[in-house]
């Protein structure tokens, strides 16, 4: 303990420390001979074991700090020296056996104290229960202690490790200045390969911005070129585009034909049964008044060979007159009805004449016939109770799938043109990486932190020697020469150390002074011939690095010259096979195109001539048709008017020349105003708009009176017969309006689809006009590449409007349609309601009759 207080005189805090350590024995040594006066207890053994525990705690606390900053890892690296970090490991050494020895001697203490009061005999169960309870602190104070001994030799082996540090720091510090010489010498001939390097860059720089401005050029022609093939692309999607929207035209157009075909033949097929039915039941009735007649006339000729009476032939002969003189009328009537149908049909055809529009105009007399009105432009002629389009409706899909599929090819190909663009670009920014990477071998922060390396270890030497020279005339010489810290020296946290001694210790070795004086000349001597040797060594070095530089330099401008000739190559021969691909493709999509519109001509002709053949056939056949019925209708009411004048009666004739007028087949909106707005804004006023509301008021009154008129009908079901023919009168009236208005919803439709196919093939030439100006504008802009950046400007903007004017048109294109198919619908729904009224009125007068 004494030999350690010494050594650690000179700080202040080993000081403390021995006399801490001191005070505790002496106070230990009092304590002794209190025991042996005073009466020991247990509450002051603890008091005692308490203040020992915090003594020693303080103790290794106080040395921890002192080492800890050394040892923890991770920590930033210091400039303490390597005496001041062996002093406060000793500082720390001593806390740590101060406080060990203080707390073995409180230890033996206790345990002294405990046995001597183990062995009083005055000692209670209450000092029984409490030592024991002290020999379980006592095992736990044991327990501690070892591990207390296990920190003081772990110190121990710290310490030892201190000190191989500490020697090793020594040699590391003549490695460093022998390792600085080196550098500076390195460093100076560095710096003229730098600025030999700097020169080159230079040149490199010129050749390498030349390089880049070229590659813009190219990229610039190339994104032209891509730009042009994205306009190609748009007009063929463009076209694309209207093909399909007319392809589904077409196909709405057939949907609504055949929809109104199946609906009218139905109608034909029921009014064939119901006439046929009515066929049967005149049948038997005429069978009946034949019968009936026959009878009457067993009865006339019984009467006559009875009653032979001139009154009587005389009657007869009146009545045989009058029946001559019904017959005649009769006959009047009949020539009549045929001269009326005569001139309807002459008229039908004058005005199918003056019109020039193929259309067929079905009498009002007609009870069978329906027509309807598609499409004039076209010269389209349908019977859709006779025609089936189900094979011009298959053509027309596998016409539609041929399409899609060459829509699908074409976007495939416009894929594979964008993947290999952008894999060419990428290809290409990886060249002009590489460029600039090879020709910026060094950049200029390099260069500055070199210079400044040199510019330091110059002017280290010069100070080392003007040291070495003032300490030798002076006498006043340190054994190492100061050593500036740089970053490349820092690379062990314990090795660096700080020579700037106090100027105590230098006055404590004033007695060495010769010693060191003779071992500072030789140091000197020393380092002037390692410094000529690495100077030749560093001068074998530069040239050496100098020819392997320019040599690869060389061979990388060269390697890189050769790969942007076949880059180019590569990519002039793909730019050309993407031009002739894309040139191909729209004209095979051009020729497809004009091929499938020219068969869907051809096509659509074909379909009138027949449909108009089979308009003929049934024309013919309705006409027959109506011959028969008129004379089935003759006959009965011959066979009536007989029956009525047999028995005397005085019912009247029920009138049985109806005329029912043919449905035909169309379509018409509910709201004719709202959708006929959008298709002819500029046309429609608003006193037209106005007229249209009341008639729509006016025909929803009407189908009000004829629900009501039906509703009575069925009312009056066991009525008189005056009001039965009262009710038949005022439902062929209803009949007559419904298809009057049937008629008019007909020609409604007619002039709206007329309309629209106007306005349909105005838009289609404004936009082929204005993409014809679009192509003529791209091809002057690339036969006429002047520098005139105002044509230019201009050039562009009339083409920006001009697509926009494109664009514009086709939406106005989609908007037409999708309201043109909201007015079939809506005109749909409105007709069957028409139809459906009809019907119930039709098959009411006809049971009407029957009863």
């Amino acid at each position: 303990m004494n030999e350690t207080a010494v050594k650690s005189s000179t700080t202040p805090t080993t000081t403390n420390t021995t006399t801490t350590t001191n005070n505790n024995n002496n106070n230990n040594s009092n304590s002794d001979n209190n025991t042996t006066t005073s009466t020991i207890t247990i509450a002051s053994i603890k008091n005692e074991l308490d203040a020992a525990v915090k003594t020693f705690e303080q103790h290794i606390r106080r040395a921890v700090v002192k080492v800890d900053k050394y040892l923890r890892k991770g920590a930033p690296a210091d400039t303490t020296s390597v005496e001041t970090k062996l002093e406060d490991f000793k500082q720390s050494v001593v806390l740590f056996n101060s406080g060990c020895k203080s707390i073995l001697l409180v230890a033996k203490q206790t345990i002294q104290k405990l046995d001597q009061c183990g062995s009083n005999p005055n000692a209670d169960n209450n000092t029984v229960l409490q030592l024991q309870k002290d020999q379980q602190e006592l095992q736990q104070l044991k327990e501690e202690l070892q591990q207390i001994q296990e920190e003081r030799q772990l110190q121990k082996e710290k310490q030892e490790m201190a000190e191989a540090l500490a020697a090793k720091s020594n040699a590391l510090l003549e490695e460093t200045e022998a390792l600085v010489t080196e550098k500076e010498n390195k460093m100076m001939e560095l710096q003229k390969h730098v600025e030999e390097l700097q020169q080159t860059l230079e040149t490199v720089k010129k050749e390498h911005e030349q390089q880049q401005r070229e590659t813009i050029a190219e990229l610039k022609e190339k994104k032209e070129a891509w730009a042009q093939l994205n306009i190609e692309k748009e007009s063929h999607q463009e076209e694309l585009d209207t093909a399909q929207t007319q392809i589904q035209y077409l196909e709405e157009r057939l949907s609504t034909l055949e929809k109104s075909r199946t609906r009218e033949f139905a109608l034909l097929e029921r009014m064939s049964r119901d006439h046929e039915r009515d066929i049967t039941v005149w049948q038997s009735k005429c069978t009946q008044a034949l019968q009936e007649l026959e009878r009457v006339q067993a009865e006339k000729k019984e009467m006559i060979s009875r009653f032979v009476d001139e009154n009587l032939r005389a009657q007869v002969q009146d009545l045989q007159r009058e029946c001559n003189r019904l017959r005649e009328v009769n006959a009047e009537l009949r020539c009549e009805s045929i001269n009326m149908k005569s001139t309807v049909i002459k008229e039908n055809e004058e005005k199918e004449k003056e019109n020039g529009n193929g259309d067929v105009i079905v009498s009002s007399l007609d009870p069978v016939m329906s027509i309807s009105v598609v499409n004039k432009k076209k010269k389209m002629i349908v019977n859709p109770a006779i025609v089936s389009l189900s094979a011009e409706k298959k053509e027309l899909s596998d016409q539609l799938s041929a399409v899609f599929e060459e829509k699908l090819s074409i976007e495939k190909e416009l894929f594979l043109l964008r993947q290999r663009l952008a894999f060419m670009e990428q290809h290409h920014c990886k060249c002009a990486t590489l460029q600039i990477t090879s020709s910026f071998p060094i950049k200029e922060e390099e260069k500055d932190g070199k210079r400044g390396v040199i510019d330091g270890i110059k002017r280290e030497i010069s100070m080392e020697i003007h040291n070495n020279n003032n300490n030798n005339n002076n006498n006043n010489i340190v054994g190492i020469p100061p050593v500036p810290i740089k970053k490349c020296d820092v690379a062990i946290q314990y090795d660096t150390p700080n020579n700037n001694v106090n100027n105590n210790n230098n006055n404590n070795n004033n007695n060495n002074d010769g010693i060191h004086s003779h071992q500072s000349n030789e140091r000197v001597l020393e380092l002037e011939a390692c410094v000529r040797r690495l100077e030749e060594q560093l001068i074998d070095v530069v040239t050496t690095a100098t020819t392997a530089i320019e040599e690869e330099r060389l061979a990388a401008s060269h390697q890189y010259q050769q790969e942007l000739s076949i880059h180019e190559g590569i990519y002039q021969s793909k730019l050309n096979a993407i031009r002739t691909e894309a040139a191909q493709h729209a004209r095979e999509a051009q020729q497809t195109l004009e091929s499938h519109y020219k068969n869907q001509l051809q096509h659509a002709n074909e379909c009138i001539r027949t449909r108009e053949d089979r308009a003929l056939l049934a024309e013919k056949k309705v006409l027959a048709m109506q011959i028969d019925n008129e004379q089935l209708r003759v006959r009965v009411k011959v066979l009536e008017r007989a029956l009525e004048d047999m028995q005397q009666t005085q019912v009247k004739p029920i009138s049985q020349h109806v005329v029912i007028p043919t449905v035909q087949s169309s379509a018409r909106d509910l709201n004719h105003s709202e959708r006929n707005s959008h298709l002819d804004k500029r046309r429609m006023s608003q006193q037209q708009q106005q007229e249209e509301k009341e008639k729509e008021e006016e025909e929803e009154q009407d189908l009000l009176r004829v629900h009501s008129v039906v509703s009575c009908s069925r009312s009056s079901g066991g009525t008189s017969v005056k009001s039965r023919v009262e009710v038949l009168t005022r439902l062929d009236d209803v009949i007559k309006q419904v298809h009057e208005r049937l008629t008019a919803l007909d020609n409604e439709v007619a002039g709206i689809t007329e309309a629209y196919e106007m306005e349909y093939w105005e838009r289609m030439r404004g936009v082929e006009h204005l993409r014809a100006l679009l192509t003529t504008g791209d091809n002057n802009n690339n036969n006429n590449n002047n520098n005139n950046h105002k044509d230019e400007d201009n050039d562009n903007d009339n083409s920006d409007s001009a697509a926009a004017s494109v664009s514009a048109l086709l939406e106005a294109q989609r908007v037409a349609r999708r309201d043109i198919t909201l007015y079939y619908k809506a005109a749909e729904e409105k007709r069957e309601e028409l139809v459906g009224v009809l019907e119930k009125a039709i098959n009411r007068r006809l049971k009407l009759i029957q009863e």
